[in-house]
Order: structure tokens, then C-alpha cells, then sequence
């Protein structure tokens, strides 16, 4: 098994690594960034080694390490697809992770390079594409086709039977209704319920909260 370099040091980046070390999923040797973004020789990020992309086939050959691109949803998540073109074109395999406490259900078909992180739900005869990133608690239902380099962040919902074109993102807590068409580069914000087929950049955001007449001390009995 080859081992992983993680491009990005964000905080997916950074998830990422913590997750696999825990499951054991493979051995982290090192994030790479863009040499602009590399602040010391000998930079480090949560106990592992920082290195410039542009020098790494110096020491880590494609050959023995392969390339899990941890880039959220900059630029429409275009910057993720873009980085991944050039890791492929470098000469190195885009790795995965899809965790062990993730629940993936029979018939269900996941892209490479993918990060789906525990507790996240991918119902039987599902499938998404290449390239997306699934977060904790999302759900993807039974025969829904997501396409490629799309954002599913936390608690998302997608019903059954439903599709989702490229580069969509949807935020904390977005719904998807089942059976919808969710055209390409949508925007589903945080909260958002979508129960009508999109346009192609479509952007829907939630009704802001209501703010209550009364106050917490009125209602601390119940």
C-alpha cells in the first residue's frame, strides 16, 4: 500500500490526517503545499512534515506515495479539481478515504479521490463521482447520483432517488428533497430546503430565524 501525502493544511487537511491515523487506513508521510504557502524547511502540522509540492518527487516518488487532495469548496470547487489535475499530471495516484465508521450501503459506488468521514451515510444504490467531500452526519439516499468535486457538509440531507450535478455545495443542515434534479454549480446554504428542480448556478439560502417576542427566563420551567 502506498503511502499518503495530504495536499492542504487546512482544517480538512487536517481532519483528514486525523482520521486515517486513527483507522489506521494508511501511513500520512507528509502534507504538501504550494511553495509560497511553506513558512520553514522543516515545517511541521500536527506532528507531520510540511513540503512543497514543486519539490516532492524529490523525496517522495509517485511510484511509493500517492496524493489525497484535502481542498474544500474554493472557487466553486474548482481549486480541488484543479490541484488534482496537476497531482495526476505529476505522475501520482489521487488517493481516498472513506472511513470504516462511515455507513455505505450495498450497491453503492464512490468516486476516487473522494474523503467521506464517519458517520456519514451513502444509502444503497447510490453513487457519487469523483472528487467530493462527505462530512460527518450527511446522508445521501437510496439510488441518488451525486456527479463530481461537490461539498456535502454536516447534517446535509439528500433524499432518494434524487441527482446532483457538478460542483454543487451544500451547506450544514441542507435538504434536498427526493426525487429532485439539482443542476450543476448550485449553492444550498446552510439550513436551506430545496423541493424544486434548480437552474444551473442556482443559489438558495434559508429563511433568516425568527426572533421570539419573549426571552429564555420566561420559558426556564418548561
Amino acid at each position: 500500500m502506498k503511502q499518503i501525502i495530504i495536499f492542504g493544511m487546512g482544517s480538512l487537511g487536517q481532519l483528514a490526517c486525523r482520521f486515517i491515523q486513527a483507522e489506521k487506513a494508511a501511513k500520512v508521510a507528509a502534507f504538501a503545499v504550494h511553495g509560497d504557502y511553506l513558512e520553514s524547511e522543516n515545517q511541521q502540522l500536527i506532528g507531520v512534515d510540511v513540503v512543497a509540492f514543486e519539490t516532492l518527487t524529490t523525496h517522495f516518488p509517485p511510484d511509493r506515495y500517492a496524493i489525497l487532495v484535502a481542498v474544500g469548496y474554493k472557487k466553486a470547487n474548482r481549486a480541488r479539481e484543479e490541484i488534482s489535475r496537476i497531482v495526476e499530471e505529476s505522475g501520482y495516484e489521487r488517493a481516498g478515504f472513506v472511513s470504516k465508521q462511515a455507513q455505505i450501503g450495498p450497491a453503492a459506488s464512490i468516486g476516487d479521490g473522494c474523503v467521506i468521514m464517519p458517520g456519514a451515510t451513502l444509502m444503497p444504490d447510490a453513487s457519487i463521482g469523483k472528487g467530493n467531500i462527505v462530512w460527518p452526519g450527511a446522508y445521501i439516499g437510496w439510488a441518488t447520483q451525486v456527479g463530481d468535486w461537490c461539498y456535502i457538509a454536516s447534517n446535509a440531507t439528500i433524499g432518494g432517488s434524487a441527482s446532483v450535478g457538478n460542483h454543487c455545495f451544500l451547506g450544514v443542515g441542507a435538504t434536498v428533497r427526493d426525487g429532485l434534479t439539482v443542476a450543476e454549480d448550485c449553492v444550498i446554504g446552510m439550513g436551506a430546503a430545496l423541493q424544486h428542480a434548480s437552474k444551473p448556478g442556482s443559489v438558495f439560502k434559508a429563511p433568516p430565524p425568527i426572533v421570539a417576542t419573549y426571552r429564555s427566563s420566561d420559558v426556564r420551567e418548561f
